[in-house]
């Protein structure tokens, strides 16, 4: 519940003009560029690089992530819970800014040195378990930090649906950016059955991401009024568990959820298997993903101004439910072919369903968040963003758990050099199921 108060906020500056203007929207969509780069530079990259150039044993593999997954499981909510508690330093720095500026630093660096295992560890797979399972921890739980309270600041400062399609438009476009440099720069950098060229690859993408995150700043900053009203009016947290049932009970709520699982076990499976299908069944080098991300990439941007015309003319909801019936069916096509032309334009294809799906996610959150403010009487963004997390991170375990067992069944060599012959019959197939049917039976259901 909020407390009482008499001071009158129409009179302190809500900067209206500062909140629209394109300075502050590319700066908020800066976010979207790092995270976006580092998420797609390293998504499923470090199983790739723990299983097939470091060769952990898959049980100390399916460990390391599973007991990451639940320390986010824990950890994600919990910062999102902890950042609604008000704080001394709100009323300088409201409720968002220094929970950026601290994350960042230490985020990036995480990231980087998951790749850059010293050589001593190489041969005992506890100490490299230990060294994933602890880089990977510190890694994502400033990931939460920024995340929570990056995400958190869309509905705050973007007030209706005009600025809301506006500032969604600079996100999606500066994510598709930092998609487009995340695909391709490691592709540059990296090369199969060489380990340590991953780790130079790492230190490059986290330097560019790290530029991209402290730029964020600015277009996250709160107004003096709303500074006031958060330390005056939300005086009282409830409990995170209260949240989480009052979530759960929420229809907009909970269909903006299945559609971001329905997302995330898409990209991962995906984006996390595109490498093994590059080195096992086509048999190529990593920089020849080149021109299939770049096609998957366009079809992204054109899906962008298509999908947001849709949505004027369906609403949010109701287009987020058309993008993902197309991009189920836009994905399926991959399955049936190894010829690299054929896989350029069914990239594409697939490309314009996933781009679909971003396009309508945050102003679908937004919509959500709306109505359970309306419920609360205050606006708790950061617990909602930390919720989703929490159900994200299961999707973890799942690629984990899914990936290895496919892996066992099928007798996938995990120290099998680059080649289409390295590798059973019966390997490659399981590739594929993870590439494509997977993804899309996991979307359609959501």
């Amino acid at each position: 519940m909020s407390t009482k108060t008499t001071t009158d906020f129409s009179q302190l500056n809500g900067w209206e003009k500062r909140n629209s203007s394109w300075k502050t929207k590319l700066s908020y969509a800066s976010g979207a560029f790092a995270i976006e780069m580092v998420s797609n530079a390293f998504g499923g990259l470090y199983f790739l690089f723990y299983e097939t150039e470091l060769h952990l044993g898959p049980a100390f593999l399916v460990a390391a992530n599973i007991l990451f997954a639940i320390w986010n499981a824990v950890n994600d909510p919990l910062l999102g819970w902890i950042s609604e508690k008000k704080r001394p330093f709100w009323k300088k720095w409201g409720k968002r800014g220094l929970w950026l500026a601290i994350s960042i630093p230490p985020m990036f660096l995480a990231y980087a040195l998951v790749f850059n295992v010293p050589k001593v560890l190489w041969t005992n797979d506890w100490l490299m378990f230990i060294w994933l399972f602890f880089m990977l921890c510190m890694a994502d739980t400033f990931y939460s930090i920024f995340y929570v309270h990056w995400m958190s600041t869309f509905p705050e400062k973007f007030r209706n649906d005009k600025t809301k399609r506006s500032a969604n438009s600079f996100r999606l476009y500066l994510a598709i950016g930092g998609v487009i440099l995340g695909n391709i720069i490691p592709l540059l950098l990296y090369d199969f059955d060489s380990p340590e060229s991953y780790g130079n690859m790492a230190w490059v993408v986290c330097g560019i991401g790290a530029l991209s995150g402290v730029a964020v700043i600015y277009g996250t900053r709160q107004s003096p009024r709303r500074k006031a009203m958060e330390m005056e009016l939300e005086a009282k947290q409830d409990p995170f568990w209260g949240h989480l049932k009052l979530g759960l009970k929420t229809r907009s709520y909970v269909a903006y959820l299945c559609f971001y699982l329905g997302s995330k076990i898409w990209d991962l499976f995906v984006m996390g298997t595109l490498p093994y299908y590059t080195k096992y069944v086509l048999g190529l080098d990593p920089d020849d993903m080149i021109p299939l991300l770049v096609l998957f990439i366009v079809g992204q941007l054109i899906a962008v101004p298509v999908w947001t015309w849709v949505s004027k003319k369906k609403g949010f909801r109701m287009t987020m439910i058309l993008a993902g019936f197309t991009q189920t069916l836009c994905t399926l096509p991959i399955i049936f072919t190894t010829d690299l032309t054929l896989l350029i334009i069914f990239m594409f294809i697939a490309g314009f369903g996933n781009g679909a799906m971003w396009t309508m996610l945050a102003p679908v959150f937004s919509e959500a968040l709306d109505e359970l403010s309306l419920k609360t009487g205050k606006r708790d963004s950061g617990v909602f963003v930390g919720i989703n997390t929490f159900f994200g991170r299961f999707i973890i375990i799942a690629f984990t758990l899914v990936t290895t067992w496919v892996h066992v069944a099928t007798n996938f060599d995990n120290k099998a050099l680059q080649g289409t012959d390295t590798q059973p019959a019966s390997a490659l197939t399981g590739i594929k199921i993870l590439l494509v049917l997977v993804p899309v039976v996991g979307l359609a259901i959501a």
